[in-house]
C-alpha cells in the first residue's frame, strides 16, 4: 500500500463522487453512533437530536449493533451496567428507529432500555455495530464516475457531533473513467454529514474487523479541496 502511493498528485479541486474504503468508512459510522448516544441527545450535543423516527438515509439502508456475533470483536452478553444485550436495529430501511441509551439517558429520555450502559456510567458503548452491505461491488459503484477520488485514509479527526458538519483531510487515489488509478496527497473533503447520508451508496465488501464496521461506500456531491 506504501508503494501505490509513491509519485502521488494532487486531487482536482470541486464537487464530485467520493468513495470511501471500508476501513475509514466505519469511522463515519462511529459519527453515527456518537449522534445516537442518549447522554449526548439529552445534552443537546447531536446533529441527530430531532431526527428520530426520520428517514435519514436511502430506503435500502440497514444499521444495526449486534452483540452476539460469534467471535465479534466486542460481542458481551450484558452492558456495562449488568443489562442484558440483544441485537438492536437503529435504522431500519434508512429510518432512525431509537437512541443507544443507558440506564439514565433511558429514563430521561422516556425511551426504551437499549443495554448499551458503559461500566463506569454517564456514557452509552456499542458492540458490533455494522452497516449491512450493499448488492454492488465496489467495481460496480465506481464504474460510471468520470472523475472522483477513492479514499484509503483519514488524517485527523475533522468531524463535529453537534453540528454535523465534516471537514476531514484525506489521501488516496483517483477514480478516472470508472477506475482506480493516480495515487493523490493530503485534499479535504467538506460537507453535512447528514447530506452524505441521504446519498450513501453501500458496497458488497462489509469486513467485520472491528467494534464498529462499514462496507465501501459511495457519497455524491462532496466538496474536495485538492
Amino acid at each position: 500500500r506504501a508503494v501505490s502511493k509513491l509519485g502521488s498528485v494532487r486531487a482536482r479541486t470541486g464537487m464530485y463522487p467520493v468513495v470511501i474504503e471500508n476501513l475509514q468508512a466505519a469511522s463515519l459510522l462511529s459519527i453515527f453512533g456518537s449522534a445516537i448516544s442518549g447522554p449526548q441527545v439529552i445534552r443537546g450535543m447531536s446533529f441527530l437530536r430531532d431526527r428520530l423516527k426520520q428517514q435519514i438515509f436511502p430506503g435500502d439502508i440497514q444499521i444495526i449493533d449486534d452483540p452476539h456475533i460469534k467471535r465479534g470483536h466486542a460481542s458481551r452478553l450484558f452492558d456495562g451496567e449488568g443489562v442484558t444485550c440483544k441485537p438492536t436495529n437503529f435504522v431500519e430501511d434508512g429510518v432512525l428507529t431509537q437512541w443507544a441509551t443507558n440506564a439514565e439517558s433511558a429514563a430521561q429520555l422516556n425511551h426504551p432500555l437499549t443495554g448499551h450502559g458503559t461500566p463506569l456510567g454517564g456514557g452509552v458503548g456499542f458492540s458490533n455495530l455494522y452497516m449491512k452491505s450493499g448488492n454492488r461491488s465496489v467495481e460496480a459503484i465506481i464504474n460510471d464516475i468520470d472523475y472522483g477520488i477513492f479514499v484509503t485514509d483519514f488524517l485527523g479527526n475533522g468531524a463535529n457531533s453537534l453540528t454535523g458538519q465534516i471537514s476531514q483531510a484525506v489521501s488516496g487515489f483517483i477514480i478516472e473513467n470508472g477506475e482506480i488509478s493516480r495515487p493523490f496527497k493530503e485534499a479535504t473533503i467538506a460537507g453535512s454529514v447528514l447530506e452524505m447520508f441521504r446519498h450513501v451508496v453501500p458496497a458488497n465488501d462489509l469486513a467485520m474487523r472491528g467494534p464498529v464496521n462499514a462496507p465501501t461506500t459511495r457519497f455524491e456531491g462532496l466538496t474536495v479541496s485538492g
